[in-house]
Order: structure tokens, then C-alpha cells, then sequence
């Protein structure tokens, strides 16, 4: 937003004052300032010139030569296609080297003669809209003097950062930032619209109800509207002086009757829309919800597609605006335009926000009332603009009293907050006498009352829609115009105490110790909403379509994902066309519809094994057997899946290769080889591994005993190798279970090497045992027994030695 220190001139003195240091001074205080900008330097740099002479060119009838003189900065020729460009008047000319808003001036040769510079228009000068001809000055004007000085003043700009300005909305206006520095600089604050200017102007309106009856129909987004009419105006460019100001806030001026209603928006901060009166049917204003949907073409070419509860402002036979937002087609201000109908309303500010999100329109005036205007000063902003109205037009006169509908007009209190001068220090961590508090405070427009030990602070109505609730508000108001470079800066005195971690932060380091430690993988992260595309090329039947996003921000990310598993082949596929073989895991939420509470969601690991050269199932699965001793949580390994983590009809899965890990009665786990035919939908073209854990059913079941520690083994260990044959069908798990029945105190460890399909009945699994004892170095011949031992028990099970 662009504020005009010419323009806030008007409601503080700010003549001592440099702009940089204005900008410094609020960005401190309030709020930040992006730039200070000059406009209008270029106009020190035009003169004011006497046209001598003028002849046609010769090489172009449509061009004048003109000779130009600049008094003392010399004559020079010029090339002008003006039409009103005539011998002896004097106008603006543009040197050479002059950077104007378009670009800079050139001097060149046009068509065989030299123009040294050239003479501009209104528009060209960034003064105003007119583009007619060339700019005439006033006759007395002196040749050779700045076009700076012809105007009186240069307008210089402060460019706020609008996202710092969401919580004041008083602020978007010269007036409210007028107060505010006024505040700050500790000068006085000219309030030209106070309660005598409305009192004056309320009692020179007509006793009579004017031409348009205004009303609301239910309730709807309209807090309140107050309504003027006003005849015999006629549409005609703007002053020079509003048009200047328009321009340097960054409007672009249109007409009088336009003008008039966004001057008075960047003024007093409250937007106004100006009607055609002929244009609203039957004489009344109606503003209501719609009830059916209807299409309304708006001033920006575009239309607007309405639904039932959109409020809208109608006349006797259908919408006109869109309220709050922006005008009709039909509404707005014609080039016969004779009698118009001042708007000023005040709207709520969420519907605003959604309704102007929905439609893709967003206006100066959405983006003000969205933030929260004062409504108690609506009045105001129609007051100013039948002001300007009845002082631009000549002639015009007001058409009956002020229309108002909505609640009474004493209807929104003030709010009050009770704090004291020691609840003050105390937040801000200095002293500070109670006068400077409340001198402060009312400069900022607060009416502070003593009462016993403690302070009534009224919050005025311009600063009571948004940012105040408790006693800190106001300290903060306190400190913010002190300068909290005065404050000195001091440590709380709190203590911080450590905090144990939760059992979840504990399952959580675990898991990333053995994944990166013991899995040698790499933690990734992936977005919790996918889109249908993924879920298509994953074949992953369960769409989550009961948790389809509202407004998603692409068709990528249009829902909750129902499982980590398309994300991460989405992972395989980006990371194969780089790496051959690469091992990768995410801890992340799976979202889950519930018919009881909308959405459940659960903590899952997903682990994910890709290599080229070689099927990594067997690896992937000792690594969750590690993670799971690892957490100390007793697991069973079973064939197939039940269908809680990974669907077992889903296509994805291999046959005879996928392994669940069961707890008690709960499946915790899944472990699986991913099938071909899938992965070409990723163009993967690779042995791929997939592992799912329910973190959150692990959480529950995590035996969080102390570690407990002992010593190093002091006599080696021997590792011998068994392969044993099995059915195809036949579940590992169940090989492995053959031995541990024996208890071997001897047996340290048990492990799966590899598994090997030999043909459509038979596969082979290779085991490796560890064994060692306490009490010294096993012999040959103990090794020999305790193998024969598993061997024979293995063969009576149906799992003879592989020959």
C-alpha cells in the first residue's frame, strides 16, 4: 500500500521530517516500510516552455516542427504531434535525459528533423490522465521553470508491506496512519472528520427521505449500509490535485464520479461504490442471501457465478453488486451519468475473505473489509464522499436525508480493558510514570480513566475490531511508541527444566538408529496429500476419497494419503534414474476415514529396498527382526498379510513373498517384494522391497525397561551355515521355529541368509547358527553334535539338508 506524505500533510505536520527517516521512525514503531519512492522527481527536470514558432514538417503532415523557449535553459527545437499545440502557449517540455514513467527521453532525429526533447501531456508526466494534447500551463507561468514548482509541491511515497498492516485496519487509510504518526512524532493531530465536521454536515441534509429506500432482508454478510443520493452531477476528469494524489497512492484516475468514491477509500480507509441511480430499478436497495444461483457481470469484464447464501445488493429485480467485494455492469457510473446513489457499508469480514477466494475477484475493497473495519465509522466515509461530490460538481445537490439500514447506529460498545501503571512495567521491564502512560495511550486515540490503583482503558472503535483482547495489548502499545531500542534487554528468570521424552520420541530415535545404523537407509519425507494419479499408477484400490481436500492446491495433492507405499515408489522411481541400488525410510501418518470421528489417523514406518542386481526381501526383513529386538517387542513372522497395512488382493504384491509380523494378535508388520508388472507402471526396472510397520500399535507395546548391560562374550563364537530345503508355501518363520524349539543354551544367534525358489513345489532357505558358551571354547566335536542335533530335527520336520 502507497501513502502520500503530501497527502498525510493534511492531518499532521511532517514538513521538519525526512522521508527516510518517517519511513525508519515506522517501520520501528508500526509497521514495516518496504521503499520510499519518488514519482514526480522527473518534474524537477521539465521546464515550462513558450512555443515561438511552429511549422509543418516536411517530410509528414500529421507533425509540427516547433521552436520552444525555456528562458534562461535556452530555445530548442522540438517534433509534436499535438493537436492543440499552437504558437504562444506555454506547456511542459521533457529535455533530453529525463526519465519520465514511461522511460527515458531521447533526443533523435524524426523524418529527417531533430527533436532535442519533447513536449507532454498529462499522462505523459504521470500528473494526470489526460492524453489528448500536449499539457498547457497557465499563462503566467515563468519559461524555464520547473514543472515542480508550477504544481507547489512533489509527492513522495512510503510503500507499506501490506502483510504487516493485517491486524490494523485502521491503518489503510491517510487518515488512521496520519493519527499514527502523529502519535508517534508527538504532534498535533488534525482530525478533520470528527464529530463537529459530522454533526455540521448531517444537519445541511435534506429533512426528507431521499428518491432510494434502503433495507436488508435477513441476515446476511452486511453489518450495516448507509446510503446518500445526490442529483445534477456530471461526469467530467477529475482535479489535477485528486488526480495527482490517486495516481501517486497507485489508482489510475478514470472519472469525477469514480474518483471521488476510491479517493475517499485511500483517505479514510472505508471503500464507497458510486451508482447510476437511473440504473437501480424500482427505487430500492435491498441487500440479502441469494437463494438460487445467478450470474452477474462485473465491471471487470468478467462474470460472476453466485450460489444460494451469497450476499448480494439487489435492486427491485436482481443482484447489482456483489457486496463488499465489487460492483455490477450495470451498476457503475455511465458517461451520461446525472444522479448517482453513494454506497458506504461494512461487511463481516470472514465472508468477505471466502466469498472473494471463491470468485477469484480480489478488489481494494475486499482486501480492506476482510480485515475488519470500524462499522461506528461508515458514516463518515459517505459524508466525505457527498462532500467531494457536492464540491467537484457544480450544481449537484443532495436528494433527501441519509438512508441507513442495520442495527442502531450506538449499537457496537467500545471495549474496555482494566490494567495498571506496575502490570505495564512489569511487561515491559522498565519503569515508566503513569502520566507518560496514559499521555500515550490518549494520543492514540484511548481514553484512559483512573480507577483506585488500576487504569480503565477504553479502546477507541477504529482499534476495537482485531487486535485487542487482554492488558499485554495495551503494555505492547505503550512499549511500541517508547521504542524497544529503550528497553533494555534482559533474560527471563524462569527456570527451564529437561523434559523426559514421550514414549513416542523414544520408538521414534530407535527406529532411526537401527533404519540409518543397521539398514544403512536414508530418511526421507514426502507430502501427507497425494493426488488420484499416484493412487492409479500404485493400483491402490483404497482411493480416500472420504478424505478428499475441500480446496486442494493442486490435483497432486488433492487428498490424505491412505498409505506411505505409492509415496515412496514415487520416491523409487525419482532416485532409480540415478542410483542403482539405494535403501530408503519414512516415519510418517497414513490418514484413514472413521465413520464415528470423520478421520484416524495412524504413525507408520515405511522401508523401502531397490537393487538392480539382486532381490534385497531377505535383508529388508532382518533389518525390521533388528528394529523390532531393537524395541524389545516379541514378534511371530507369518505368510501372506491379513490386509490392515497392505491390502492382500493388491497387485503390487509378489506371490509367496510377502511375510507379516504379528504381536500378540495384532499385525504390526508387513514385509514384501514388490511384483514387476507394478513397478513398469513407475518405469522401475529393479528388485524392489517394501516394509510397512504400525508405529502406533508399536508405541503401545514398547517395553521402555532400563538397558541392561553384559559383558563381552570371552570366548569366540562359531557360525556354521545350514541349508535346508521347503515348501514353496511353506512360511520361513516356521523353519526358524523348528529350531528355536530345541533350546539350545549354546544357540546365540539365528538368522535367514537367503531364500531360493528351485521350482514350482520347492525353495531353498539358508540359516546361519551362532554358536558359543559362557564356560570356554567349544570343541570340533561339541559343534558337530549341536549341528547334527538341528539337522535331525530339521529332516523329522520335512526340511532335509539341500544335497
Amino acid at each position: 500500500m502507497r501513502i502520500s506524505l503530501s497527502w498525510l500533510s493534511d492531518f499532521v505536520a511532517l514538513n521538519d521530517t525526512s522521508p527516510e527517516g518517517l519511513a525508519k521512525l515506522f517501520t520501528s514503531t508500526t509497521a514495516e516500510v518496504e521503499d520510499v519512492l519518488r514519482p514526480e522527481a522527473h518534474l524537477q527536470h521539465c521546464l515550462v516552455v513558450e512555443v515561438r514558432t511552429l511549422r509543418p514538417h516536411p517530410q509528414n503532415r500529421d507533425l509540427q516542427v516547433a521552436e520552444v523557449d525555456a528562458g534562461p535553459a535556452g530555445k530548442f527545437q522540438v517534433v509534436c504531434g499535438a493537436p492543440n499545440v499552437r504558437s504562444g502557449m506555454k506547456c511542459a517540455y521533457a529535455p533530453a535525459g529525463v526519465v519520465l514513467p514511461a522511460g527515458p527521453v531521447e533526443a533523435k532525429d524524426i523524418q529527417g528533423e531533430r527533436s532535442s526533447g519533447f513536449l507532454a501531456s498529462q499522462q505523459e508526466l504521470g500528473v494526470g490522465s489526460d492524453h489528448s494534447g500536449v499539457w498547457e500551463l497557465p499563462a503566467a507561468a515563468r519559461m524555464g521553470q520547473s514543472v515542480r514548482d508550477i504544481l507547489g509541491d512533489e509527492h513522495v511515497v512510503i510503500e507499506f508491506d501490506n502483510k504487516s498492516l493485517t491486524h490494523r485496519p485502521d491503518l489503510w487509510g491517510h487518515l488512521g496512519v496520519g493519527r499514527e504518526l502523529a502519535a508517534i512524532l508527538r504532534r498535533p493531530f488534525k482530525d478533520l472528520y470528527a464529530e463537529s465536521w459530522q454533526s455540521k454536515w448531517q444537519e445541511k441534509l435534506p429533512p426528507h427521505r431521499g428518491p432510494i429506500q434502503v433495507s436488508l432482508d435477513g441476515p446476511s454478510s452486511c453489518v450495516c449500509y448507509y446510503g446518500l443520493s445526490i442529483d445534477n452531477v456530471k461526469v467530467a476528469p477529475s482535479p489535477l490535485w485528486m488526480q495527482r494524489r490517486l495516481i501517486a497512492a497507485g489508482l489510475r484516475p478514470i472519472n469525477n464520479l469514480v474518483d471521488i468514491g476510491n479517493y475517499v477509500m485511500l483517505e479514510v480507509g472505508g471503500p464507497v461504490h458510486m451508482f447510476d441511480r437511473s440504473q437501480i430499478r424500482a427505487n430500492k436497495i435491498v441487500v440479502r442471501r441469494l437463494s438460487q444461483p445467478s450470474e452477474l457481470p462485473l465491471l471487470d469484464g468478467t462474470t460472476a457465478q453466485l450460489v444460494p447464501g451469497d450476499t448480494v445488493v439487489c435492486d427491485a429485480q436482481g443482484p447489482l453488486v456483489v457486496g463488499g467485494i465489487i460492483g455490477g455492469l450495470s451498476s457503475g457510473i455511465q458517461p451520461d451519468t446525472q444522479s448517482v446513489f453513494i454506497e458506504a457499508a461494512n461487511w463481516l469480514p470472514s465472508e468477505i475473505r471466502k466469498l472473494s477466494t471463491r470468485l477469484g475477484v480480489r478488489t481494494d475493497s475486499s482486501a480492506r473489509f476482510e480485515k475488519g473495519l470500524d462499522p461506528s465509522r461508515v458514516i463518515i466515509t459517505v459524508l466525505r464522499a457527498a462532500e467531494l461530490t457536492l464540491e467537484i460538481c457544480p450544481g449537484a445537490v443532495v436528494s433527501g436525508s441519509l438512508e441507513y439500514a442495520g442495527p442502531p447506529e450506538n449499537a457496537f460498545p467500545l471495549r474496555q480493558i482494566r490494567t495498571s501503571t506496575q502490570r505495564i512495567e512489569a511487561a515491559l521491564g522498565r519503569e515508566i510514570a503513569e502520566n507518560q502512560i496514559v499521555d500515550i495511550l490518549t494520543r492514540l486515540g484511548f481514553t484512559v480513566k483512573a480507577d483506585r490503583s488500576a487504569l480503565l482503558v477504553t479502546v477507541p472503535s477504529f482499534r476495537g475490531t482485531r487486535d485487542f483482547e487482554f492488558d499485554a495489548d495495551i503494555a505492547e502499545e505503550v512499549g511500541r511508541i517508547i521504542g524497544y531500542d529503550n528497553i533494555a534487554p534482559k533474560a527471563p528468570a524462569g527456570v527451564i527444566s529437561p523434559l523426559a521424552p514421550s514414549t513416542g520420541l523414544r520408538v521414534h530415535r530407535l527406529i532411526r538408529d537401527v533404519m540409518v545404523l543397521h539398514g544403512r537407509s536414508l530418511e526421507v519425507t514426502t507430502y501427507p496429500m497425494i493426488g488420484e494419479d499416484l493412487l492409479n499408477r500404485a493400483e491402490w484400490k483404497r482411493a480416500a476419497q472420504e478424505l478428499e481436500l475441500a480446496n486442494p492446491i493442486s490435483r497432486d495433492r488433492d487428498r490424505m494419503r491412505p498409505s506411505l507405499i505409492p509415496s515412496l515408489l514415487d520416491v523409487c522411481a525419482l532416485n532409480h534414474k540415478h542410483y542403482s541400488a539405494f535403501r530408503a525410510f519414512e516415519i510418517g501418518r497414513s490418514y484413514f476415514a472413521d465413520p464415528k470421528h470423520f478421520s484416524r489417523e495412524e504413525t507408520h514406518l515405511g522401508c523401502l529396498f531397490c537393487d538392480e542386481k539382486a532381490d534385497k526381501t531377505v535383508a529388508l526383513l532382518d533389518t525390521i527382526e533388528a528394529l523390532f529386538r531393537r524395541l524389545k517387542v516379541p514378534i511371530r513372522f507369518d505368510n501372506g498379510t491379513s490386509g490392515g497395512l497392505i491390502p492382500s488382493e493388491w497387485s503390487g504384491l509378489y506371490p509367496d513373498q510377502v511375510m507379516s509380523l504379528w504381536s500378540g494378535d495384532s499385525e504390526v508388520g508387513v514385509v514384501a517384494r514388490i511384483h514387476p508388472m507394478l513397478l513398469r507402471n513407475f518405469k522401475i526396472s529393479a528388485h524392489v522391497s517394501i516394509a510397512v510397520v504400525n508405529v502406533t500399535a508399536v508405541e503401545e507395546l514398547y517395553l521402555s525397561d532400563p538397558i541392561r548391560y553384559q559383558p563381552l562374550a570371552r570366548f569366540p563364537l562359531s557360525e556354521i551355515d545350514l541349508t535346508v530345503l521347503a515348501g514353496r508355501d511353506q512360511s520361513i518363520s516356521q523353519v526358524i521355529e523348528v529350531v528355536r524349539s530345541l533350546s539350545l543354551a549354546e544357540l546365540q544367534r539365528l538368522s535367514v541368509l537367503s531364500v531360493y525358489e528351485l521350482n514350482d513345489h520347492e525353495k531353498s532357505v539358508t540359516l546361519r547358527l551362532t554358536f558359543g558358551s559362557k564356560e570356554g571354547t567349544l570343541s570340533g566335536e561339541e559343534l558337530n553334535a549341536l549341528s547334527q542335533r538341528v539337522i535331525t530335527k530339521l529332516s523329522a520336520a520335512g526340511h532335509p539338508l539341500k544335497q
